[in-house]
């Protein structure tokens, strides 16, 4: 895999490393952003796809939702209890099998099965071993700029826990100023060397007798005419020897003044990254192993299974499809990813803003469809069991049995 070292890109800085390895860079320009994207999927044409992964913090480990909190080893058995009854459930109904275009020419595939519903019930709110990753930058651009909130819904007890989804822009400000991420550590303070004084020439001009103008003089037979124009001549070269000097005293003075500004900036540049007040968004580009064994979307990796969901679920399930959404899965239980980052790029939220601007394409209308557009979330909420409080949301009596428990999917509202 290839990891950008040392690049010289306009409009980008390396700015350290993550846990140690993983370059990381902060990025300034819109023309950057694409030359560094550009660089390391080119580089990385012969090792597997490059896909990327917004976030709003960076963490130490690149580790999925069934592990985040860090559960307990109870807790974690309960978490995998409970998405393999999912699985089981989904895959033994009819209804659910005809929805995903699971037939009889899948009868052999059950692995298949399995990691593409695992999948789909990552994408919409349930904790896997899956990993969400897409293949356009400026979506995961968009996960980066706008954070995950949550509100309480109205009419349940305060016995239990039921909630409603919603994305919200973050400022471009903190409240406060906070630390850098403790596993980033930011490249060392490389100040330039101050020049040394320049060599003058001696004012005295000691070579004035082995100069042109002085054999030439020297040759006048009137004394007095000839130590006259010797003098001015000598004075004409003097003054040319102290202003030859002098410039090159201003240019080191100059030269000196610039690197000390520099030097004083990359100092002052070091300490706002090590603490500052600017929010900061993190792109992760992360090169999936899609060498091996491909059907229909999944790709059988040594270490990882990865799945284009645009391929591997119908475009009735429409999530997936407006947000690029592909996953990946470790084949080991630690879960973790991030062994196959291949840099991690660091830009201003204000800037991320400017860039995507406001169009509809960057709403969250687009990227979490309502139930309304979006038929597969449609489905799958209503094989949820009633709301156990108030009236349900989507309907009074269920046509199909219930396969999850009340909000089991995360439910999206607009803000």
């Amino acid at each position: 895999m290839y990891r950008p070292e040392n690049l010289s890109i306009d409009g980008t800085r390396f700015l350290g490393r993550w846990n140690d390895i993983v370059p990381v860079y902060d990025v300034f320009t819109m023309q950057g952003l694409n030359a560094i994207v550009g660089c390391v999927k080119h580089n990385n044409a012969a090792y597997g796809t490059v896909l990327y992964r917004g976030q709003t913090e960076l963490h130490p480990k690149l580790i999925p939702s069934i592990l985040h909190g860090n559960p307990d080893r109870e807790e974690r058995k309960r978490r995998e209890k409970e998405v393999n009854l999912y699985v089981k459930n989904i895959l033994s109904d009819t209804l659910m099998q005809g929805t995903l275009h699971f037939g009889d020419d899948l009868e052999e595939r059950a692995n298949y099965k399995k990691i593409v519903v695992e999948a789909m019930l990552q994408h919409y709110g349930v904790r896997t071993y899956c990993h969400d990753f897409v293949d356009n930058h400026w979506t995961a651009l968009w996960f980066s700029l706008y954070e995950l909130k949550k509100e309480r819904e109205k009419d349940q007890s305060k016995k239990t826990d039921y909630y409603n989804y919603y994305y919200q822009k973050r400022k471009p400000f903190l409240n406060k100023k906070c630390p850098k991420p403790a596993c980033l550590e930011l490249d060392a303070v490389k100040k330039v060397q101050l020049p040394d004084e320049p060599d003058y020439e001696d004012e005295t001009d000691p070579e004035f007798e082995k100069c042109n103008a002085y054999k030439n003089l020297i040759k006048i037979e009137n004394s007095d005419e000839k130590e006259k124009k010797l003098e001015h001549a000598r004075q004409v070269r003097i003054t040319g020897i102290k202003s030859r000097n002098e410039r090159k005293r201003e240019n080191w003075e100059k030269q000196k003044q610039s690197i000390k500004l520099r030097n004083n900036e990359a100092q002052l540049q070091y300490e706002r990254d090590k603490c500052s007040n600017i929010s900061y968004a993190y792109l992760i580009l992360y090169v999936a192993d899609t060498q091996g064994e491909c059907f229909r979307g999944v790709y059988a990796g040594t270490e990882t299974m990865t799945i284009d969901l645009r391929k591997a679920l119908p475009s009735v399930i429409l999530r997936p499809c407006a947000q690029h959404g592909w996953i990946v899965k470790k084949l080991s239980r630690d879960g973790d990813l991030s062994r196959n980052v291949s840099c991690v790029l660091r830009m201003q939220v204000d800037l991320v803003d400017r860039m995507l601007g406001n169009g509809e394409l960057v709403q969250q209308k687009n990227f979490f469809p309502s139930i309304k557009e979006d038929s597969g979330y449609r489905i799958l909420l209503g094989r949820e069991q009633i709301a156990p409080f108030g009236n349900p949301k989507h309907k009074s009596k269920k046509d199909e049995p219930s396969l999850f428990p009340y909000s089991t999917f995360q439910h999206y509202i607009e803000k």
